[in-house]
């Protein structure tokens, strides 16, 4: 085989191969899976760019989701605040259930076990402690006395 410079190259070949097979100088054979090989070229080349066009459009449809997923994130985080706000649920206690603000005088530790204490084996609350498993299957009226104490 000739260099480039010398005038036939692999190229050449190739080129002058295919020509003969494409207008029949090699036979019908030949003539057939010429044009064959060439739909299935063109066949991949367009598929592929279907595909590609498909990927990209699937891409921007995910892009303007994911941006509308990131707004709604916004708003919820803001309706979150709002809705779990303090002074709402210090508002909502007062005004629907009819809750009182506590004061340091009106709270007492229930304590299942008085020998457990934050902090130690007795504490500084032995004295208001309630004694939960001596209260279980008393009525409402002894519990609600109980707390009020």
């Amino acid at each position: 085989m000739k260099t480039v410079a010398g005038g036939t190259s692999g190229y050449r070949k190739f080129s002058r191969i295919a020509a003969d097979a494409l207008t029949g100088r090699l036979g019908v054979v030949a003539m057939v899976l010429g044009y064959l090989a060439c739909a299935v070229a063109l066949l991949g080349y367009v598929s592929s760019q279907v595909y590609t066009f498909s990927l990209m459009e699937d891409i921007s449809k995910l892009e303007r989701q994911q941006k509308v997923l990131k707004e709604t994130v916004g708003l919820l985080t803001a309706d979150y605040a709002e809705l779990s706000s303090m002074d709402r649920i210090t508002r909502i206690c007062e005004e629907k259930l009819g809750m009182n603000p506590a004061d340091a005088g009106a709270l007492i530790r229930v304590s299942i076990d008085t020998d457990w204490a934050p902090g130690g084996a007795r504490s500084d609350f032995d004295d208001e402690v309630v004694d939960l498993p001596g209260m279980m299957g008393r009525s409402i009226d002894e519990l609600t006395e109980v707390m009020r104490r």
